[in-house]
């Protein structure tokens, strides 16, 4: 059932030996196993290319369809439920289409509702949510034996939570009870996930966000004794949107300490023990409930009976201090059922934060640990044997990645969780705690390629030097003390995360938040260096749009917040030929312009959100008038 790629050629090879040994045609249902079974096997990264052509498992499966037309084998449905499997894998279009327009035209075959429940999973895991739903909506209405089960309406509330779309995940739900189909716990956590992350943008819950966690909390009422993952995770939606950090860190204390507990007799190594036990998504919503936090905010299930009961309940299971669990070993959350004040929330949220990065391990120094690794004569060395600088800077992230690798929780210790991160001293209007934070744990690639060519050209020029020179020893000491003084800076790259177009957008909001005119400044230069990096070049336009169209928004309200109008204006002015404006990303700025009475200002913008896409030669005009200094 689960052979490798190399086993399944073997078998082929063998099946086809046989057949023409015995003067007989492999059956119909020899092949349907091979076609299976290529349908289990995971693409190799290597195999991944745009050109289908390229691909092995494409070619195998391509290949055993043309023999079945040579002895004249018909395929069946099952047949492409396997190809259409194995292509929703790959995520390529042209491999998917191959195979529904061979079976269309060629033998009449339209995919089953397993196969187009299969199309669905494509199109989700692409991004691509319109042609899920309009696939969706075409199994309710080709046939009775295409109607979507709960699996399928289950995978459709999942793209609601992605969309934020509470009201379609009710209208789902509504349509099961027609359907007389039986919602099982999937169908209810995903909806209360749904109407908890719906209810976090205010646009999109229309000042109704108690109303719809509330609404939350009923559907999954029932299961708050349930202590798997996914109800776990439900759970922690609902009380980290609505800020109530007490019942938010009771249930990542509970549900952690048991997976350590009931793994710990199978892993013997803590570290490896405790990157187990903490799930990424629920330390996100843990962080994101210490962001939210407010001292004398009262929980919204205080106000309905039965979500009291159920909220003291958890609270009474949980023992902060591990006597219960009978493990020297417990996360460090502060000994209290409730956190009183800022100050708690910041230090429980860097106490946990730096037992993530250690894996459990306080005494361990993450920046000492790589220097071991990468000392002076091993940085020497790799500047030796580096043919260029891009071989040298190479070398150098390898080191850093492999120590990475072994030593960090990469799973936690990511963009999406260093930003809640960040959040919690931002939100709690902490400018200290959110700069420390910033800089102890994060880096820009134009900074760190300063330090690099430093290093490398300044190393290769001593190394010259020493060629030249007869006093060998003296050189090598002034080598190795040049490069010791950069060690401790590479070193400290370990535990920090390179910055990425979410960086940017924090800090921009923290210059904001914090009025801090020189950092915005920095952050405006560094981005527009970061927007020439690779990392940035190789993404889609319309992914670079929708970063920059963003990071302009938090650019105007951040010079609206200095009162700097004209800069702001002048921003909105230059980006518009690339930046479809709408009214929400410069509501600050109009009632800015509006309180000075800047009614020319006013109308230019207006007329830009207003604006048609064949007013280009109008734009260029308007921008060559601009003055784009920064005052």
């Amino acid at each position: 059932t689960y052979l490798s790629y190399e086993n399944i050629e073997k078998l082929d090879d063998l099946l086809q030996v046989w057949s023409k040994q015995h003067n007989t045609p492999i059956s119909p249902e020899i092949f349907d196993g091979l076609l299976r079974v290529c349908s289990k096997l995971s693409p190799m990264k290597s195999n991944i290319v745009t050109d289908i052509k390229e691909d092995i498992v494409f070619q195998k499966m391509k290949d055993i369809l043309e023999r079945m037309d040579e002895s004249s084998i018909t395929p069946n449905e099952f047949n492409l439920t396997a190809c259409v499997t194995y292509c929703s894998k790959l995520k390529d279009f042209k491999t998917m289409n191959f195979f529904l327009e061979k079976f269309q035209t060629e033998y009449g075959l339209t995919p089953n509702k397993h196969t187009y429940t299969k199309i669905i999973q494509f199109y989700d895991g692409l991004g691509l949510e319109e042609r899920a739903w309009n696939t969706f909506d075409t199994m309710k209405f080709l046939s009775k034996s295409h109607k979507p089960d709960i699996f399928t309406y289950n995978m459709m509330l999942h793209i609601c939570d992605k969309q934020k779309n509470y009201a379609k995940a009710i209208d789902l739900f509504y349509e099961i009870e027609e359907e007389k189909l039986t919602p099982n716990h999937s169908t209810f956590v995903t909806i209360a996930k749904t109407l908890a992350s719906s209810s976090g943008d205010n646009i999109i819950a229309e000042g109704n966000a108690e109303s719809l966690r509330l609404l939350g909390w009923k559907f999954i009422s029932k299961m708050f004794e349930n202590e798997d993952y996914d109800s776990v995770a439900s759970m922690m939606a609902l009380a980290a949107y609505d800020g109530d950090v007490t019942l938010c860190r009771a249930l990542f204390f509970k549900f952690t300490m048991s997976e350590y507990t009931s793994k710990r007799e199978f892993e013997p190594n803590t570290g490896n023990l405790w990157m187990k036990s903490i799930k990424p998504i629920l330390f996100n919503y843990l962080l994101l409930s210490y962001s939210k936090f407010k001292p004398d905010y009262v929980p919204l299930l205080v106000g309905w009976p039965e979500g009291a009961q159920m909220r003291r309940t958890i609270l009474n299971s949980v023992d902060y201090t591990g006597k219960a669990s009978d493990t020297r070993n417990v996360l460090p959350l502060l000994p209290l059922k409730n956190l009183s004040s800022s100050d708690h929330i910041l230090a429980e949220s860097n106490a946990l934060w730096k037992f993530i990065l250690t894996n459990g391990d306080f005494t361990q120094s993450t920046t000492t640990s790589l220097s071991q690794e990468l000392n002076s004569q091993i940085l020497q060395k790799l500047t030796v044997e580096s043919t260029n600088f891009e071989d040298f800077k190479f070398n150098i992230l390898h080191v850093i990645g492999k120590w990475k690798v072994n030593h960090m929780n990469n799973s936690i210790f990511n963009h999406r969780c260093l930003v809640s991160y960040l959040s919690i001293p931002l939100r709690l209007n902490n400018a200290t705690e959110f700069w420390e934070r910033l800089d102890t744990y994060t880096f820009k690639e134009s900074e760190f390629d300063d330090k690099l060519l430093e290093v490398y050209y300044e190393a290769k020029l001593l190394e010259d030097k020493m060629t030249q020179s007869e006093n060998h020893t003296s050189m090598e000491i002034t080598t190795t003390s040049f490069i010791e003084k950069h060690i401790e800076y590479f070193a400290s790259v370990s535990h920090k995360i390179l910055y990425d177009n979410s960086t940017f957008d924090i800090a921009m909001k923290g210059a904001t938040k914090f009025n801090n005119l020189e950092r915005a400044k920095q952050e405006w230069i560094d981005r527009g260096k970061f927007r020439k990096t690779e990392n940035y070049m190789k993404l889609g336009e319309s992914k670079k749009s929708q970063l920059d169209s963003e990071f302009a928004k938090i650019m105007v309200n951040f010079f609206v917040s200095q009162k700097k109008y004209d800069e702001a204006m002048s921003i909105v002015l230059t980006s518009k030929r690339n930046i479809r404006w709408k009214y929400g990303m410069v509501k600050n700025l109009v009632d800015g312009l509006e309180k000075i009475e800047d009614k020319r200002n006013v109308k230019i913008l207006l007329d830009i959100l207003n604006r048609k896409p064949t007013e280009i030669a109008y734009i260029n005009k308007q921008i060559e008038n601009l003055d784009l200094s920064i005052r």
